[in-house]
């Protein structure tokens, strides 16, 4: 078992990782020894032990087991540990001394500059208030660092303004975007390089950053991709045009996703003689709401509500098998791994034009967007694409190709590549 970096480490757990297939020191060019320690900042807390293990989200420790396999070299990882903490995703238990790699937990806001930089060849942490302050401590220290970047400000303010209805706490939370968006710029411009996920803060931040790195984040592993003998099938099935165009919107039933227009694009549909149906899967505090709706409008039809479905046994098959346009409402921009998701499965996207919806059009043709908020248009494009189901066809086989480039696989080699370019 390691020792305790400084005194702001609780507990700590280590466990050496060996060099993976795909980043062997022979691939890299360098030893072990010569690539040094990975220093990790969990962006997100973990909670506290019991008879179960240590809880931590689930979809952090996929990403950190990501890295401690691909990474030639030992790897660090500093969390907070907060007792009150419980996940709104999986949650996962695990034994620290099973990891494979180091874990140090602490309880302090701010954590020592000795503690994260100590023994580092670099270091990746989330941009944010609590490490801004690391930019300018890694020049000191001689360390590269390398924030994530995934909100720009108009979709914080954006997220903020569906979060927040007192018009004085508003305020005073723009306020603290603004001035917190000024402390990240500076220290975006200090650090080493970026890892953007998703165009917003890519293409934002191309002034400011000196390295940029763009990924798409997902949980698509090649076996979720969809083959191309059930695409084809599929493609058959909508080519047929006696047959509904099957919509789809899967993923939080909150204002944030855009749950509160999903009904309007179906009237507005039926309004226009359009024959569809649209599948609603997930939950949230919105399907009591859309239930009614979907009610008192006379939809139910045409509209269901499938509730939380199993990601990779359920959604995944049902997306592939079952459906043709996802209709995506959101109207922020944040990098929601719901797009490579459902491009995964070879189904194209229709959504309000959220920069983040935006930039993946641009760079995978899979996707039309439409004017924010504008459930009119939105189902008006919806009506035009039932009439050329040709070019739904189209950018079906191109969401499938874009995500086979972006797999969970691939994304987190490029990652790990990119670090070891920068480890000193």
């Amino acid at each position: 078992m390691g020792t305790a970096v400084g005194s702001a480490c609780d507990k700590v757990r280590w466990m050496p990782v060996g060099p993976s297939p795909q980043c062997t020191p022979e691939a890299t060019g360098r030893s072990v020894l010569a690539v040094g320690r990975l220093t990790v900042l969990l962006a997100c807390p973990v909670g506290p032990f019991s008879s179960a293990g240590l809880a931590i989200s689930a979809k952090f420790l996929e990403e950190l087991e990501a890295y401690a396999a691909l990474w030639p070299g030992q790897m660090r990882v500093i969390a907070e540990q907060d007792e009150s903490w419980s996940s709104p995703f999986s949650t996962a238990y695990v034994n620290p001394e099973e990891l494979g790699f180091e874990l140090l937990l602490h309880s302090h806001e701010d954590v020592p500059a000795e503690l994260v930089f100590a023994d580092s060849s670099v270091v990746l942490c989330a941009i944010g208030r609590q490490y801004s302050r690391l930019a300018v401590e890694a020049k000191a220290a001689g360390v590269p660092i390398v924030f994530v970047t995934e909100y720009t400000y108009d979709t914080a303010v954006r997220i903020m303004k569906l979060q927040t209805t007192s018009k004085v706490l508003r305020l005073r939370r723009r306020l603290w975007l603004a001035r917190n968006r000024r402390v990240q710029r500076k220290a975006i411009a200090l650090a080493t390089a970026i890892q953007c996920n998703g165009t917003p803060t890519f293409d934002e931040l191309v002034d400011v950053a000196r390295d940029r790195l763009l990924y798409f984040d997902s949980r698509i592993f090649e076996r979720l991709l969809v083959d191309a003998k059930t695409l084809d099938h599929r493609l058959d099935h909508l080519a047929e045009t006696k047959n509904p165009l099957r919509l789809v919107f899967s993923g939080r039933l909150d204002r944030m996703k855009g749950g509160t227009h999903l009904i309007g694009v179906a009237v507005e549909l039926r309004r226009l003689g359009v024959d569809f149906t649209m599948s609603i899967c997930g939950d949230g505090e919105l399907s009591a709401e859309l239930g009614q709706r979907i009610a008192g409008e006379g939809l139910q039809s045409s509209v269901t509500l499938r509730g939380a479905m199993n990601f990779a046994d359920e959604l995944m098959p049902f997306l592939r098998h079952q459906c043709d346009l996802f209709v995506c409402c959101h109207p922020q921009g944040d990098p929601s791994c719901t797009y490579l998701e459902t491009m995964a499965c070879g189904v194209p996207i229709v959504g309000f034009d959220n920069e983040a919806l935006v930039g993946l059009a641009k760079r995978s043709s899979a996707a039309w967007t439409t004017p924010l908020g504008d459930e009119v248009a939105l189902a008006g494009t919806i009506a035009g694409l039932a009439g050329d189901r040709a070019a739904i066809a189209t950018r079906s086989r191109l969401a499938r190709d874009f995500a086979y480039s972006h797999t969970f696989d691939i994304t987190y080699q490029q990652r790990v590549e990119h670090l070891l370019s920068l480890a000193v």
